[in-house]
C-alpha cells in the first residue's frame, strides 16, 4: 500500500476506472447501442481499417507535435531564465492539441454547427485569431526558431483552405473536368494539409530539440547531478536551429 500511495499520478487510473463505472452503469440503466461508441468505425460500417487512412495518420501527427511542446514546455518551466520558451511552447502546444482534436471529432465541421449556434466560419475564424495572437506575442522567441518550417506549415494550411473554400462546384464552373476536380479536392487539398501537418510536428520536435540540447552536453548533466538542479540559461540567447 505504501508504493502505491508513492507513484506519481495514481490518480488517473483511479479516475478513468470511475469513469467507465459510472459509464456502465448509466448505460445498463437506458436502452442504447454503446457499442457504437467502443466498436472502431470500420467495424461498424463494415468497410475496409484502411478508411480515413491519411487523415488518420495526419492525427497522429497533430499530437506528435502537441505533446512534444507539452512536454518540453513542463520541462523548462523548472528552469530559471526559460519562462518565456515554456510558455511559448505551451501555448502552442495547447493550440495543437485543439487543432488534433478538431480533425479528429470534426469539431468545425459537424460538432459546433450541429449542437451550437455558430457556424463552421466562426470556429475557424477563432483560430486564426489565437494563432495571430501568438505570433505577435511570441514573435522573439519564434525569430529563434527555424521560423522558416513554421511558416511553411501555415502557407500549405493557407493552400488547403483556399481550395477547400473555393470548393468543388467553382472547379467545375471553370471548365475543370470531374476527374481533375476529385484530384484537387481530395489529394491536392489534404495533401497540403497533410505536408503542412508534417512539417508543423518538425518544426516542433526541431525547436524542443534545441531548447533540451545544452542540458544534454555531458559537463551540463554532471552539474547538475552534483547540485541536484537543472543548469540555468546562459545569458546570452542563441538561435534554435
Amino acid at each position: 500500500m505504501d508504493q502505491l500511495r508513492r507513484i506519481p499520478g495514481l490518480w488517473l487510473p483511479a479516475l478513468v476506472v470511475l469513469l467507465l463505472t459510472a459509464f456502465g452503469i448509466w448505460a445498463i440503466q437506458i436502452e442504447s447501442d454503446f457499442s457504437f461508441y467502443w466498436r472502431d468505425p470500420a467495424a461498424i460500417v463494415e468497410t475496409s481499417p484502411w478508411i480515413g487512412l491519411f487523415s488518420n495518420i495526419g492525427n497522429f501527427i497533430w499530437w506528435i507535435a502537441s505533446i512534444t511542446a507539452l512536454f518540453t514546455a513542463g520541462l523548462l518551466y523548472r528552469v530559471p531564465g526559460y519562462r518565456r520558451e515554456s510558455m511559448f511552447l505551451l501555448c502552442w502546444g495547447i493550440l495543437t492539441a485543439f487543432l488534433a482534436l478538431d480533425d479528429f471529432f470534426m469539431f468545425h465541421e459537424w460538432v459546433v454547427p450541429t449542437y451550437l449556434p455558430v457556424s463552421e466560419d466562426a470556429l475557424v475564424g477563432v483560430y486564426f485569431v489565437i494563432a495571430l495572437g501568438l505570433l505577435i506575442i511570441f514573435r522573439d522567441e519564434l525569430r529563434r526558431t527555424p521560423f522558416l518550417l513554421f511558416f511553411f506549415a501555415l502557407t500549405c494550411f493557407a493552400g488547403s483552405i483556399i481550395i477547400d473554400v473555393i470548393g468543388p462546384a467553382r472547379f467545375q464552373d471553370w471548365g475543370l473536368s470531374v476527374r481533375y476536380v476529385w484530384n484537387l479536392e481530395y489529394i491536392v487539398e489534404d495533401g497540403l494539409k497533410l505536408t503542412g501537418i508534417i512539417a508543423w510536428a518538425h518544426y516542433f520536435v526541431l525547436t524542443t530539440t534545441g531548447y533540451l540540447r545544452p542540458f544534454l552536453k555531458p559537463e551540463s548533466l554532471e552539474l547538475s547531478a552534483e547540485t541536484n538542479a537543472l543548469p540555468k540559461k546562459r545569458s546570452k540567447r542563441s538561435n534554435v536551429r
